[in-house]
């Protein structure tokens, strides 16, 4: 990332489940003005990341950050 360039998607959608802990991929697609694509991309590639983690499934779906600690067992 270069200085002064905006927030990546990525990070942008790791701070808002930061500051939510859990939200629906629409809402998060709304809140931060993504495409369905874009926000898709974003939220799978977090989750094979293991960063963010699935709940639920279709209409119940929500994204929930990682409870897994940086570094520790």
């Amino acid at each position: 990332m270069v200085p002064g360039e905006p927030m990546d998607d990525s990070r942008r959608i790791l701070d808002y489940l930061n500051r939510r802990g859990a939200a629906a991929p629409k809402d998060i697609r709304l809140a931060l003005g993504l495409s369905r694509a874009t926000a898709q991309r974003r939220l799978a590639q977090l989750a094979r990341e293991g960063q963010i983690v699935p709940q639920g499934q279709t209409q119940a779906l929500l994204y929930l950050l990682s409870s897994k600690p940086n570094g520790l067992s």
